[in-house]
């Protein structure tokens, strides 16, 4: 990829995809779009996978999506929370993370990670969630009412309020 590398390496995704040999097997699926969708579907066809992988640009229920997949892949270089994550672990699919602070809460069973910007680490990764997929969805879709609840809008403000109320109630610290 050319320039800065973006936060969300889609452009690792591309080079893991085609270095890894996975277009005989697999197709890969782009949500969402961004400034940068023509330099990567340019090195999609550098890299002569270009027919193998899919850019949908927006849609409207990424669910729909998460659930016909057999894998999620998230290996970003920073996240601030990691949202598209949070929305796989709550259908219960497998995912390929970066080991980051922001996706590290999202670790289970049907979880593997990748360290972040590493290609050899990634393919690795995605070959051994492809391998064992449906024991990962299993494993995942036993997490989903866990996951839910960590992630659910009551639940984190139920818990940011009784921080807030524990702290507040603390004796201040003297100086």
């Amino acid at each position: 990829m050319r320039g800065t590398p973006k936060p969300k390496a889609h452009d690792l995704v591309i080079e893991a995809f085609a270095s890894g040999d996975f277009m005989r097997t697999s197709d890969l699926v782009f949500l969402g779009d961004g400034p940068g969708r023509e330099d990567l579907e340019a090195r999609a066809k550098e890299l002569g996978v270009r027919s193998a992988i899919h850019f949908c640009g927006i849609v409207g229920d990424v669910a729909d999506y998460i659930l016909a997949a057999d894998v999620v892949l998230m290996p970003s270089r920073y996240e601030g929370f990691g949202l598209a994550a949070a929305e796989a672990a709550c259908l219960g699919a497998p995912m390929v993370l970066s080991d980051i602070e922001a996706l590290r809460p999202f670790a289970s069973k049907a979880t593997l990670f990748c360290a972040p910007g590493d290609v050899e680490s990634l393919i690795t990764a995605m070959r051994n969630s492809l391998d064992h997929c449906d024991e990962m969805w299993h494993e995942g879709e036993k997490l989903i009412p866990v996951v839910r609840e960590r992630v659910d809008i009551t639940g984190v403000a139920k818990r940011y309020f009784e921080l807030y109320t524990e702290l507040t109630a603390s004796e201040p610290h003297k100086t």
